[in-house]
């Protein structure tokens, strides 16, 4: 566990992609790794069997519905700061979310938060990003997730950021790219984000999608 010390002052890791779909691409192989170093953390699968708890044994579907809805009742959205693209470890979201008043995140850290408790659980999962702003039809703005259903035997769109939405649901978009992360190539420099990142600082998907 986090001291009080780490959690409130974490370690900031810098770094600058690329503009257009490569720099989209850059960004979600961050997102891939804060999500695989994530997955294993013991308070991830204990949030995830918390939210699970009053669900039937192998249910995929119920799990998926659980989850998502656990996600969009107790978890906040907030901009990150201006000009910044803010990537965050989800043990910090975790325990920012239980004790910072106000505390919330943004439709990146909500993927990384959502892929983690869901995998935690063994629910396969993909990262979608798609451009959504009318303004800016051909530019990756938003990112969502999928999660492969074993009952229904298909993948399930989940967008937490609009707490509306069911599974199922995603939003409009001019342009889509479906990401699977088990098979994606590293785009990233060699060698993992590192363990006690607070936040990664990256331009990229920083109008994000406004709600």
């Amino acid at each position: 566990m986090l001291n009080a010390p780490e959690f409130l002052d974490p370690q900031t890791w810098h770094t600058q992609v690329k503009d257009g779909p490569d720099g989209a691409l850059e960004t979600v192989g961050y997102i891939q790794q804060l999500i695989f170093e994530g997955v294993s953390d013991f308070l991830v699968r204990e949030e995830a069997l918390g939210a699970i708890k009053h669900v039937p044994d192998r249910d995929t579907t119920a799990i998926i519905n659980a989850i998502h809805r656990h996600i969009q009742r107790n978890y906040r959205f907030r901009w990150d700061p201006y000009g910044r693209e803010m990537l965050v470890n989800v043990r910090y979201i975790i325990l920012g979310n239980r004790r910072v008043p106000g505390f919330g995140i943004d439709c990146d850290d909500f993927v990384i938060l959502e892929s983690c408790l869901l995998r935690a659980v063994g629910i396969p999962t993909d990262i979608v990003i798609s451009a959504c702003d009318r303004r800016r039809p051909q530019d990756y703005s938003h990112i969502y997730l999928r999660a492969f259903d074993r009952k229904l035997n298909k993948w399930i769109p989940l967008d937490p950021t609009n707490k509306r939405a069911n599974p199922g649901w995603e939003p409009k978009s001019y342009l889509k790219k479906i990401i699977n992360i088990d098979t994606m190539q590293p785009s990233v420099p060699a060698g993992p984000v590192p363990a006690n990142i607070g936040y990664t600082a990256i331009p990229n998907f920083r109008n994000g999608r406004r709600r």
